[in-house]
């Protein structure tokens, strides 16, 4: 058996209770559990490749959950705190994005979409992008525009009444937010509250 991320003796109570702490390991070893080494695009005989497509997208959102997870572990207990921080905010942003998009692809299969539909979807939202000029000269389709993380972000409460609050707190802290931006200034105000009260 893998070591448990965390020792439940070294998470203060006031964090997380020992039961808290057991079942974070849990979850995270679950999910260890799912990682494969390797997904062969194209089904033996079949050459279908709708399921693998979707298997590769599963796969990378795993793997970045639990690279981001460890990480910021790692770097509570080396003393960088905010940096932590910063990775479970990121953690929050892909949950909510594999959410969201997972959510989509089940819709197309229960409305029996057709293949060609569920190809396409799951073949943008794997290379969706913010460097969209370049990539929809590439695939001729605007298709691969990004969904705003806030809105996937906001989404969350029908899973997890909290999500959005609990964002918003890490992104008050770890995030240079822009305030809106002032008349005739070119660029915008950072808020400084997460430095400032981190670091004071």
């Amino acid at each position: 058996m893998a070591e448990l991320l965390f020792d439940p003796a070294s998470v203060p109570a006031d964090v997380l209770s020992q039961d808290g702490v057991t079942e974070v390991n849990t979850l995270i070893e679950k999910l260890r559990s799912r990682l494969v080494d390797r997904v062969q695009m194209q089904e033996p005989g079949s050459g279908f490749r709708v399921s693998n497509m979707a298997r590769v997208y599963s796969q990378a959102h795993l793997r970045r959950c639990l690279q981001l997870i460890e990480a910021a572990h790692d770097l509570v207990y080396t003393g960088r705190g905010l940096a932590a921080l910063t990775l479970v905010r990121s953690l929050y942003e892909t949950v909510a994005n594999y959410v969201a998009v997972s959510q989509q692809l089940v819709e197309l299969i229960e409305a029996n979409a057709p293949l060609q539909e569920i190809h396409n979807f799951i073949h943008t939202r794997a290379y969706a992008t913010r460097l969209v000029e370049h990539l929809i000269k590439v695939v001729d389709t605007e298709e691969v525009k990004p969904t705003n993380i806030l809105t996937q972000v906001g989404k969350m409460k029908r899973l997890r009444a909290d999500f959005e609050k609990q964002y918003e707190y890490l992104s008050e802290h770890t995030h240079p937010k822009p305030d809106k931006p002032e008349p005739n200034r070119r660029f915008r105000r950072r808020s400084a509250l997460g430095h400032t009260g981190y670091f004071g």
